[in-house]
């Protein structure tokens, strides 16, 4: 960094643009300044976040909780829709129950729920251990969240994660069964909120109209990429979010603390490539791998504030660089 950009870092004044980061160029440790970010680290060359979960909200006692916490004998919390729910400890993936859906009759939509009262525009980290039994179960973050993540049942015990937004309230989490008999296990669970302000590392620019891009390799059912406009980044009010989640490129806008999404739209996957953020007056603008996702936005209530930086939900996701320019 120079004595310029040095020195009105000092006076709170913001950094002198451009920045251009290569995390290659870093050893493991902290973010290299101008970047910011309590949970933030270079390691192995790339930049990437591991945020601290909040208080665990699947805290009913049942036979899929934590076996270090609540773990109990009991299907507590959990709705049978055309299947019979039980615990039992014949198999389990640890501690000493699970949770055993078993198919009842013919007819679809036959699943475990679970449901939690969620915060609109918080992020949540779901992970849990599934295995099929007879047939192929499907865990399905389902309802009021933005990502309606699918992943199908193996034969041995494995872990999956998901971190998405609530997008409403209450969020709901559904396990389908195939078939008329099947079964599929489910063990393990825990659903915790994430903090935002701990999603974002950050630097202070003296310029809103930028164009903020960051290299990432994502993990699929997660977020990252980058932001703009941030008001404070230790509470996050206003400011423009940018992310892809393995399938689709998003931009969102928070405004007084409300969040609404303005774009959320297929874009082909490309491991590393930029999550881009254009910004020039009233004018938003989405690209992903270098191309232009959705249509110009027309945003007129976001301040312009003068943080911008990099998101991220998992310790999964790496950024090989950070770039940000004025526009």
């Amino acid at each position: 960094m120079d004595i310029r950009r040095t020195l009105l870092l000092l006076m709170g004044g913001g950094g002198i643009l451009p920045i251009n980061l290569d995390f290659s160029a870093f050893g493991d440790g902290a973010l290299p300044s101008p970047l910011t970010g309590a949970t933030w680290t270079i390691s192995g060359g790339s930049a990437l976040n591991t945020p601290n979960p909040g208080t665990e909200i699947h805290d009913d006692g049942n036979a899929a909780s934590d076996p270090a916490g609540n773990e109990a004998d009991a299907t507590t919390g959990w709705v049978e829709q055309s299947v019979t729910i039980a615990s039992q400890g014949a198999d389990k993936h640890t501690g000493s129950y699970a949770l055993q859906g078993t198919v009842v009759g013919a007819g679809g939509g036959k699943r475990m729920e679970y449901s939690w009262a969620s915060t609109t525009g918080m992020w949540y980290a779901v992970d849990g251990w599934m295995k099929r039994g007879t047939g192929t179960p499907t865990w399905t973050v389902w309802s009021n969240l933005r990502l309606s993540a699918s992943v199908s049942a193996q034969a041995a015990w494995t872990e999956h994660k998901v971190t998405s937004r609530a997008t409403g309230n209450p969020a709901l989490m559904r396990v389908y069964i195939s078939g008329d008999t099947n079964t599929g296990y489910l063990d393990n669970l825990s659903i915790k909120p994430l903090t935002t302000s701990e999603l974002l590392a950050y630097v202070k620019a003296r310029d809103a109209n930028v164009i903020c891009k960051a290299g990432w390799t994502i993990t699929g059912n997660t977020e990252a990429g980058v932001f703009v406009r941030v008001d404070d980044p230790s509470n996050p009010q206003n400011g423009l979010i940018a992310t892809h989640d393995g399938t689709n490129a998003a931009l969102i806008k928070i405004v007084g603390g409300t969040t609404t999404s303005l774009i959320d739209t297929a874009a082909a996957y490309a491991a590393g490539a930029d999550v881009e953020i254009r910004c020039s007056g009233n004018t938003v603008q989405l690209f992903y791998n270098g191309a232009q996702v959705g249509v110009d936005q027309t945003v007129s209530d976001v301040p312009y504030n003068g943080y911008h930086g990099m998101f991220s939900t998992d310790s999964r996701n790496t950024a090989a660089s950070f770039e940000l320019t004025a526009n």
